[in-house]
């Protein structure tokens, strides 16, 4: 099979957007918590989201 230039578009992947909502999620709620060392979780999940 022969693939050619730009045959493939960008587009929106929901999986991404679950994963980086459950990592904003389980961030958020635990910081509310007390636990502010999931500020790593919520950076991930901005990280993934902006990707």
């Amino acid at each position: 099979m022969k693939y050619e230039r730009d045959q493939y578009v960008e587009g929106f992947s929901y999986f991404s957007l679950l994963i980086a909502g459950a990592y904003l999620f389980w961030g958020f709620s635990k910081v509310v918590e007390g636990f502010y060392w999931n500020l790593i979780s919520i950076g991930m999940g901005i990280i993934i989201l902006m990707g």
